[in-house]
């Protein structure tokens, strides 16, 4: 009994402590001051992280960490907006490993919100045919399903043709299928794509 006792006392010590419920909500405020309420942007160059992945999230701060992503330097959107341009990888760096799993997981539990946004209906149906080619052995369910290669199902169009430019250049830490994949699209194709993803509003 006292042996049993003494394991379950060693394996909480040892276990990570959960992130304050203050520091959580602290944390979340400054990644909201770029993403938006609760992770659901307002700005077409900033991703949707509501309702994305816990591990998906946790793997993006863990790459922007070690500067394993592009880092362009942005402004914040909410807020006090007169704070000096900052970038992911700053951010990440400065956070603890505990720091963001908490985030991850709280970004993870939010719901996704698509982006009400404008786009082709010809040039969605033309996307449609691509991500059936390109896109849906990862993405399954239109792109809409939150797993973990990311929901792109109502995305904004500007944020999807960034990441597939950086990822085609090979600036992301991505499967290589995916770099050939993205590597290989016309400026056409893309467009298409990321249309048939803009699509999605509901």
């Amino acid at each position: 009994m006292y042996r049993m006792a003494l394991i379950v006392l060693l394996a909480m010590l040892f276990m990570p402590a959960p992130a304050p419920a203050g520091d959580l909500a602290a944390l979340a405020a400054g990644c909201d001051d770029c993403h938006g309420p609760n992770g659901q942007s307002t700005h077409a160059d900033v991703p949707i992280i509501a309702g994305q992945s816990e591990r998906l999230i946790g793997k993006a701060l863990d790459q922007f960490a070690d500067y394993w992503r592009p880092c362009s330097k942005t402004a914040y959107r909410h807020g006090d907006t007169g704070r000096p341009e900052t970038s992911m990888c700053e951010i990440s760096a400065a956070l603890s490993a505990e720091d963001r799993q908490a985030l991850s997981a709280h970004y993870a539990s939010q719901p996704f919100v698509p982006a009400v946004q404008a786009f082709d209906e010809a040039k969605a149906v033309t996307g449609a045919g691509l991500y059936g080619m390109y896109c849906a052995t990862c993405h399954p369910a239109g792109g809409a399903e939150i797993g973990y290669a990311g929901r792109l199902a109502g995305q904004w169009q500007a944020y999807l043709r960034t990441s597939i430019a950086q990822i085609a250049a090979g600036e992301w830490m991505v499967p290589k299928p995916m770099e050939r994949k993205m590597s290989s699209l016309s400026e056409e194709e893309i467009d298409a794509l990321v249309n048939y993803f803009a699509s999605h509003q509901d």
